[in-house]
């Protein structure tokens, strides 16, 4: 999933999540199982992707997500588009924190 203008533009296209996200939570209790199943799947794909903790893959799923579904929602281009660049900016700061940096001195 991207934080982009073309997958906000192309619901039809992409991650069904940001599509879903406000239907599941009046799900049954069958199709929220599997959401959920699916979830720690998809978390645990990021996490060990970027080699992160789960804890953070679940944060970069959420601002994925989230800015997403916030820009799908306003009438607003820019505003839209503002809440796509937040997302896109504090997922690379989210990431860019997490990801373990070596002393080259210390490695030799």
């Amino acid at each position: 999933m991207t934080i982009s203008p073309s997958h906000r533009d192309n619901t039809e296209r992409g991650c069904i999540l940001p599509t879903l996200s406000s239907e599941l939570s009046r799900s049954s209790e069958e199709v929220r199982k599997v959401i959920t199943k699916e979830l720690k799947r998809i978390i645990e794909f990021i996490s060990d992707l970027a080699d992160i903790d789960k804890s953070t893959g679940s944060a970069l799923l959420s601002i994925t997500v989230g800015s997403l579904v916030l820009a799908r929602s306003v009438d607003d281009l820019s505003m839209s588009d503002s809440f796509l660049a937040a997302g896109k900016q504090h997922a690379k700061n989210l990431l860019q924190h997490s990801i373990p940096t070596y002393d080259d001195k210390k490695l030799t």
